[in-house]
């Protein structure tokens, strides 16, 4: 988004970011779902990332379960979980 269309019709400066239908004021940090992080810094911009990095699986028959509690990926066998996946990395 360029600066000029963040001005409101009456040429202000923003006093905020709209995150969906919601407005965040300036300066401001948040969490949402599924480990992400956003901010509004002081120009009305808006930035989102995740905290956790996402596993590449090397292994078919391994999945990847986000725990969101801890920001971390549980490595699963598909129709075994009690049976390690070691083939796996992240990025």
């Amino acid at each position: 988004m360029n600066r000029e269309s963040r001005l409101s019709s009456a040429g202000e400066k923003p006093d905020g970011c709209m995150d969906g239908d919601i407005k965040r004021a300036l300066n401001t940090t948040w969490f949402k779902a599924k480990c992400i992080t956003c901010s509004c810094d002081p120009a009305g911009e808006l930035s989102c990332c995740s905290r956790v990095l996402e596993p590449i699986l090397n292994d078919r028959g391994c999945t990847a379960i986000l725990n969101e509690t801890s920001c971390t990926y549980i490595i699963k066998r598909k129709g075994d979980s009690s049976e390690p996946c070691e083939s796996w990395a992240s990025m």
